[in-house]
């Protein structure tokens, strides 16, 4: 959406927020905030089970790098005959 029309729905925004009466503004700050709330909820609960999987990830790459250090290690142990 270009500035312009930013500016035009903020502008808006401002004139329905200050033709309101002070009940209708709670109610409206009330209901915005419930909504908010339910957002962050939502995301929090993404948010989570994107860093296990991310920790669940990172915890079988370092198990494989492991196994596979630990099986050139040996070859070379075996095959020189001595540890490197």
């Amino acid at each position: 959406m270009d500035k312009g029309q930013d500016l035009n729905d903020e502008l808006e925004y401002r004139h329905h927020i200050s033709t309101m009466n002070d009940r209708e503004l709670n109610e409206f700050t009330a209901l915005q905030t419930y909504k908010t709330c339910g957002l962050l909820e939502n995301h929090e609960q993404r948010i989570t089970s994107l860093e296990k999987r991310d920790r669940r990830a990172f915890g079988f790459g370092s198990g494989i790098g492991a196994s596979i250090s630990t099986a050139v290690y040996t070859i070379l142990y075996l095959i020189t005959g001595r540890g490197v």
